[in-house]
């Protein structure tokens, strides 16, 4: 069992975390966004978020706001508006929000401090004129990755478009210059480890994975399975494999096996999702699916709770080799089965049949549907499985665990001179 009593006490820096993301509800980047300031604040250190703009138009409107708390720390949009604006628009909006938070940094200076800055998933136009002020302000610097850059990579109609080619010098630029001038950086991945170790040396790459508060996202034992209920939780992006899923899930219908899949985090008016819901229709089994949509934090435990077998299928791609699923650290946290695709780090962390099942990224729809066939009428089978997987959690990704992490890592940190 981990130690959860209050850490030694060590000396209370302030830190500001500058981000691109839809606060206070979002996607994954919120997510891990949350987990991160939260364990950097249960060191003691006093922790900001000071918000550019919105990252996408995943969250509701209902479900971001100018201002407030994540996890207790206090974040606000800089610019006093949660209106990113559209087009070249947008694109006045991240520069107007470069300046603002410059002449906040100065401000600050002159009367509380501040000690460091996390730059949390930037580009070259925010994180290289930052960076230069911070160190001319004597404020140490930490960038943070959770995926490789893809503004390079083709849309899905196979083009790059000038935007996209200007995006991707801008990160371009930030890789092969910014990573040079951090202090240390932090990533979620083994990729991105090997990445920034060859951009700016070893030394001063560390890998934190996804982080969960376990105790948070223990679920009671599963009720009986009537029907059988799956669960995913996501929005249906180019890493997400769902298609043998539900091929499977068709042959299992024509079996006379009953189940549920409940999906959260995405619904109608998403191309992805159309997509998706179609091929279910198609198959036989859309009666079988429930939608949920967007939902917050605390209603995703809430299903989760219902279920009993958690889904974190992907496809190969560039995003699962280069990121670490928050929702893999989240399901297997809350003690349930979890299904998910050997790829990226997932072999780093769990061991199949043992703490999870973990098949192939090339399983056929037939394979998928005897795997879940066993999986959803052995119930003790689940249990153990469950249990297992939590204790995975526990070891790599609880909050005791990687607050450890990080004070060793803050602890050399504020111990080096500030570089110049």
């Amino acid at each position: 069992m981990n130690d959860r009593r209050a850490p030694e006490k060590m000396k209370c820096q302030r830190i500001i975390v500058v981000t691109v993301a839809d606060l206070p509800e979002g996607g994954g980047r919120t997510s891990r966004l949350r987990t991160l300031v939260s364990t950097l604040a249960s060191l003691g250190h006093q922790v900001e978020i000071w918000n550019e703009h919105n990252l996408s138009a995943a969250a509701p409107p209902e479900n971001v706001s100018v201002s407030g708390e994540l996890s207790g720390v206090p974040f606000h949009y800089v610019l006093g508006t949660t209106d990113r604006g559209c087009g070249f628009g947008a694109t006045r909006t991240k520069f107007r929000a470069v300046r603002t938070i410059a002449a906040k940094l100065r401000r600050e200076q002159r009367g509380v401090p501040v000690d460091l800055v996390i730059f949390n998933n930037l580009s070259f136009y925010d994180t290289f004129p930052l960076t230069r002020l911070a160190r001319r302000l004597g404020a140490r610097t930490i960038q943070c990755y959770e995926d490789e850059r893809l503004e390079l990579l083709p849309d899905p109609n196979g083009d790059i478009s000038f935007a996209r080619r200007l995006f991707g010098l801008n990160s371009w630029l930030a890789d092969r210059y910014c990573s040079r001038m951090a202090d240390a950086i932090f990533v979620i991945s083994g990729y991105l480890q090997r990445k920034y170790e060859r951009l700016s040396g070893p030394a001063k790459v560390h890998l934190i994975p996804t982080i969960v508060d376990c105790a948070a996202w223990r679920l009671p034992p599963e009720d009986e399975p009537n029907p059988a209920r799956l669960f995913y939780a996501g929005t249906l992006g180019p890493q997400d494999d769902l298609d043998v899923l539900a091929k499977a899930l068709s042959n299992l219908k024509q079996q006379g096996l009953e189940f549920r899949l409940a999906m959260a985090g995405c619904g109608p008016g998403k191309k992805s999702f159309d997509l998706f819901f179609a091929k279910c229709r198609s198959l036989g089994i859309a009666e079988n699916v429930e939608v949920l949509g967007f939902l917050k934090h605390g209603k995703i435990k809430e299903h989760m709770g219902r279920s009993h077998l958690l889904v974190n299928l992907r496809r190969r791609s560039i995003w699962s080799d280069s990121g670490q699923s928050t929702k893999l650290s989240e399901y297997l946290a809350t003690g349930r089965a979890v299904l998910t695709t050997d790829l990226g780090d997932n072999a780093r962390y769990v061991e199949n049949e043992s703490s999870a099942f973990v098949v192939s990224p090339d399983i056929s729809p037939d394979e998928l549907a005897r795997l879940l066939k066993r999986v959803l009428t052995d119930q003790q089978l689940r249990i153990q499985v469950g249990a297992a997987g939590r204790r995975a959690a526990e070891t790599h990704f609880d909050i005791p665990i990687i607050r450890e992490r990080l004070r060793s890592i803050l602890t050399d940190l504020f111990n080096e001179p500030v570089s110049f």
